[in-house]
């Protein structure tokens, strides 16, 4: 994504310190994208703003408002997420590490599984423009498969 090309490690580490000080203030742009006072990350919340987001994409952007709403994007896919998996942000500054450059999700799920890094930019770029299925679907995925495995506590604290 040319918005995000030839970063140096350093303005990458201010633009964590960036994000991770403005999570809220980008989740209350997800609200005005929703129309919604509050957010709850139903399923069909989460797909509306899917919707949403590939609308105002397929509008077209200027590069800096793209990049306004990659952010605004990976803030509230990351909190839906933790929503219903627990983890906490991770802002890798190693190149060889899947995601680097951008906030990721680690532990999360139960407790007994093992867990990859969960990249929202990845569910921006791959789910809404390329093949256009319900941003929900990973989630959804997830949530059917603890439910068919008997598995109840699926949620990391």
């Amino acid at each position: 994504m040319k918005l995000f090309e030839n970063r140096s490690k350093t303005k990458i580490i201010e633009y964590y310190s960036w994000f991770s000080q403005n999570v809220d203030s980008l989740l209350s742009k997800s609200k005005a994208i929703l129309k919604r006072n509050d957010l709850d990350f139903s399923i069909q919340e989460i797909d509306e703003f899917g919707g949403n987001v590939l609308k105002l994409i397929n509008n077209g952007l200027s590069d800096e408002d793209e990049y306004d709403l990659i952010n605004v994007f990976i803030a509230y896919y990351g909190k839906a997420w933790m929503h219903y998996f627990g983890g906490s942000w991770y802002y890798s500054t190693k190149k060889s590490e899947m995601g680097y450059g951008f906030p990721q999700i680690i532990e999360y799920g139960p407790l007994e599984e093992n867990w990859v890094a969960i990249n929202p930019l990845d569910y921006y770029t791959y789910t809404l423009i390329r093949d256009g299925k319900p941003l929900s679907r990973i989630i959804s995925r997830e949530l059917d498969y603890y439910i068919s495995s008997d598995i109840t506590n699926y949620k990391r604290s």
